[in-house]
């Protein structure tokens, strides 16, 4: 609730419930690169090459 309403209205798709690094199964994101989020299909794809 709290970042909601530091978005004050603005339109932005959050990803909620995605397990990911400390998790199983473990799908770590690399911090700085970039990602495609699909709210839609709830996916997330790496769009730029980790190494």
């Amino acid at each position: 609730m709290l970042l909601l309403e530091q978005l004050d209205g603005k339109k932005m798709p959050i990803l909620a419930d995605f397990d990911c690094c400390h998790t199983h199964p473990m799908h770590p994101l690399a911090i700085g690169k970039k990602i495609r989020l699909d709210a839609t299909a709830k996916k997330v794809f790496c769009i730029e090459a980790w190494l």
